[in-house]
């Protein structure tokens, strides 16, 4: 597999219910147990109680390994990504079929489901509800996989020999689990009396600053994309500039070095730190929040040093100091308690972004231990996609 995600993109799952949709004779809406996604299936195939395999929404899967019972998939249509500069020099290419949200007869539908199958001698028949088969089937997350094609796409295909080494294993990528996947949340006490942060969530590239003296006494501020730390050696101009926009480089090691050295109220001195943010702008994902500039816009700060995520305030009162952009607070609340099913979280992300379009969707992280967060991702956004 080419990326690597925490999120379930195959698992074995249980019918829980199905429900008719109006004017339809042959469709009907079926739901999971302990999931929020529906999914739109053909009337009589399933019921209550049947063992089966759920792809999630994003799911992308080489044709090349594509199971037999998902060979109808590509019939439907592929979808190619290349890595050179242009398709006809490309040197690495692949084609993908992939599960997006959809819409049939007026019925949101997020993700594929079929009856449990047998693949490498594996029966899915014989494993435990929740059981994890990405793996197994080699299910790529589908912007995670552009991301991977789009870094060798502006590195080249050479791409290792622009990076600078791969991303650090001591740091934690970032890869929110949907809260489609997390329904026991709503029942959690502990989770429904806590306070949770609410941010926009951008639609971009990750990408993470660091600050290291310990880990790299020599060039100790790096940056990377998801993969790779990053050289500047005009192969990565698109990661680099947006760092260059507010000042030079130079100037902002030297409030990194400031801020490692000298501490702040919110954040003692000798701590090292991963600062993670989106960059969006024309050159990533799209750019189908129409933005004119590169932003480097930060919305969580790994503490290297104690290994944790730190505190809202202090990620805050870090990006004063550094004059780094923050993703767009919505609010702190708790938000369990204001929002008390899916529809209502559905409802809370149909928002509009300062450019008038529709956002991606929100990002929840618990205020009191940022290692808990999740996203929820509109549904009106999902459907925008070609």
């Amino acid at each position: 597999m080419l990326t690597e995600t925490n999120r379930k993109m195959a698992s074995v799952q249980q019918i829980e219910s199905l429900t008719p949709i109006e004017n339809s004779d042959f469709l009907e809406v079926a739901q999971m147990k302990n999931l929020g996604w529906k999914v739109v299936v053909k009337k009589g195939e399933f019921k209550p109680g049947d063992k089966v395999v759920y792809f999630e929404i994003d799911s992308a899967i080489d044709v090349k390994v594509l199971p037999e019972a998902l060979k109808f998939l590509a019939e439907k249509g592929t979808k190619k990504l290349f890595t050179g500069r242009t398709p006809d020099t490309s040197a690495f290419s692949g084609e993908y079929v992939r599960i997006k949200t959809i819409k049939l007869r007026g019925q949101v539908s997020q993700g594929l489901i079929v009856p449990a199958f047998v693949k490498h001698s594996h029966n899915c028949l014989h494993t435990n509800i929740g059981d994890d088969l990405t793996q197994l089937f080699q299910v790529e997350v589908w912007d995670r996989l552009c991301e991977w094609y789009d870094e060798r796409s502006q590195l080249g295909p050479r791409a290792q020999m622009h990076s600078a080494g791969d991303f650090p294993s001591w740091c934690p990528k970032t890869d929110e689990i949907r809260l489609e996947s997390l329904m026991e949340y709503f029942t959690d006490p502990e989770i429904v009396n806590a306070e949770w942060e609410c941010t926009v969530k951008e639609d971009g590239s990750s990408q993470t600053l660091f600050y290291c003296p310990e880990k790299w006494p020599e060039n100790s501020m790096r940056t990377s994309s998801r993969r790779f730390l990053l050289k500047d050696d005009g192969c990565s101009d698109y990661w680099f500039n947006v760092l260059k926009n507010n000042g030079s480089l130079e100037s902002l090691e030297h409030k990194m070095r400031s801020l490692y050295e000298n501490g702040i109220p919110e954040l003692p001195a000798k701590h090292e730190l991963a600062i993670q943010a989106e960059h969006t702008g024309s050159r990533f994902n799209g750019n189908r929040d129409r933005k004119t500039e590169d932003h480097f816009s930060v919305f969580r700060i790994f503490d290297v040093t104690d290994q944790k995520f730190v505190a809202p305030k202090v990620r805050y009162a870090i990006c004063k100091f550094l004059g780094l952009e923050h993703v767009p607070v919505l609010e702190t609340c708790k938000i369990f308690q204001k929002l008390k099913t899916i529809d209502d979280f559905e409802k809370y992300v149909d928002r509009k972004s300062a450019n008038g379009n529709q956002i991606e969707g929100v990002v929840f992280k618990r205020v009191d231990d940022g290692s808990i967060s999740f996203k929820k991702v509109s549904q009106k956004y999902l459907l925008l996609e070609k």
